[in-house]
């Protein structure tokens, strides 16, 4: 009988930072990644501190197959430099992020300054609003995957009862040279991986950096032993209110005294963007003001977890440890991050749902959009993918009220946990799915 281990974790509030691995029956790590990676700067102690016993539990020098970035904001970035710190981090092979504007990215600097302003004066994240593939280029990955709206008819792979098929031209991604090289992984899914020529970007260590957009009705699996089945990363990209950045252009360009036609031009030099972010603050923050109420930026969602099995009499278990307490359950065995993704509205969140298609029915462990937030939640999410148990990163800041009454009502009125991953190490959920495949 095979066996196919996989294990996650969630924790740290008010940011992000989950963490999985699938191991194979003799227990080697088949794909390891990271989702997010960051806190608000009033729980910096409670973030290095998990970083720290995270690197520590793969060992100096062990490799994160897979980086996933949501989106741009502070609390779910600023970590990334101390998880690849070069003397006691982690190396990368891969990150995948949603392909953002320059101005969703300001946007976000902005919102950093006015909730966060420490965050926002840290040197990495400022060049990270300047230019992300930059940024992640510094920590030597050898690939870099910018994640772009499909058609908008195409699903996720493994998301209809079409086989999950290989991407065409991917093969060529992995270097049969590399003796090093332990992915398994093979991208399927619709659309095409494009290279980006535009970036010419170098890691610090010198070597080039692979740049390619995909869509996200394409994806990453990892097939179990002798192919009987696979393992799916597959990204919803959820996008930005173009009213909102329209405005924001305005006010901002009104703010320099310059038109947005030339605002515009002007944005696609790195040096012109540092200069807003270091010596035009208070613009942005003013033009950011005017759009806060109606806005909300590109956000990957993720769905790690089974494609929909052909194997028979497959036994699934899932066992949970949170705080003091176990216990463990015939499981299905997928997770459901959904980042900071405005899913309050029907408009977006039917696409959502309609994109993930027969994957919502493998999803034990959903994350709630935005810290929990009742403005980015619509209670149809439970009813259609009904999870058993629902995480919200949410740690106490101001009067922000994570998760919101809404949310927490609508869960627990349903028969569903709700766990509340805080700073304290109490709060942190622990997840193993054991597959057992005949």
């Amino acid at each position: 009988m095979n066996v196919i281990h996989t294990r996650r974790q969630h924790a740290v509030g008010q940011g992000f930072f989950n963490s999985g691995d699938l191991h194979d029956e003799n227990g080697w790590c088949r794909l390891r990644y990271v989702v997010d990676c960051g806190s608000k700067a009033t729980y910096q102690s409670a973030r290095e501190k998990q970083i720290d016993d995270f690197v520590s539990s793969i060992g100096t020098g062990g490799m994160i197959d897979l980086l996933l970035v949501s989106h741009v904001h502070e609390d779910h970035v600023n970590g990334i430099e101390r998880l690849f710190d070069p003397s006691t981090g982690l190396k990368v092979d891969t990150i995948m992020l949603p392909l953002m504007t320059v101005q969703e990215r300001l946007i976000a600097f902005a919102r950093s300054v006015d909730e966060d302003s420490s965050s926002a004066a840290s040197a990495f994240y400022q060049r990270f609003v300047i230019d992300p593939v930059a940024a992640l280029s510094e920590f030597n990955p050898r690939h870099i995957i910018l994640v772009r709206p499909g058609a908008t008819d195409d699903a996720a792979p493994g998301g209809t009862d079409d086989p999950v098929t290989p991407l065409p031209g991917s093969e060529e991604l992995l270097d049969p040279e590399d003796k090093e090289d332990r992915r398994e992984w093979r991208f399927v899914g619709k659309g095409q991986l494009e290279d980006q020529i535009d970036y010419s970007t170098s890691s610090r260590a010198g070597r080039e950096v692979r740049i390619s957009v995909m869509p996200d009705s394409a994806g990453i699996a990892v097939p179990s032993k002798d192919s009987l089945w696979d393992w799916l990363i597959a990204p919803y990209v959820d996008p930005k209110v173009e009213a909102g950045i329209a405005q924001f252009e305005r006010t901002l360009s009104r703010r320099l005294g310059i038109k947005v036609a030339d605002l515009r031009k002007q944005l696609v030099n790195a040096a012109y963007v540092q200069n807003l972010i270091v010596s035009e603050v208070n613009k942005l923050t003013a033009a950011y003001q005017k759009v806060v109420s109606n806005l909300n930026v590109t956000s990957l969602c993720v769905y790690s977890g089974p494609a929909a099995s052909p194997v028979k009499h497959e036994c699934r278990l899932l066992k949970i440890k949170f705080g003091e307490y176990f216990w463990g359950y015939a499981g299905r065995g997928g997770w459901l991050g959904t980042g900071d993704a405005a899913l309050k509205e029907k408009t977006r969140l039917d696409p959502f749902l309609r994109h993930y298609g027969r994957l919502l029915s493998e999803v034990d462990t959903l994350t709630m959009p935005h810290h929990g937030s009742d403005g980015n939640f619509h209670p149809d999410l439970l009813d259609k993918v009904e999870p058993t148990l629902c995480v919200a990163a949410a740690d106490r800041i101001s009067n922000w009220r994570h998760p919101g009454t809404s949310v927490v009502q609508s869960v627990a009125s349903r028969g569903i946990l709700l766990f509340v991953a805080t700073a304290d190490e109490r709060s942190v959920i622990c997840e193993q799915l054991d597959i057992y495949l005949p």
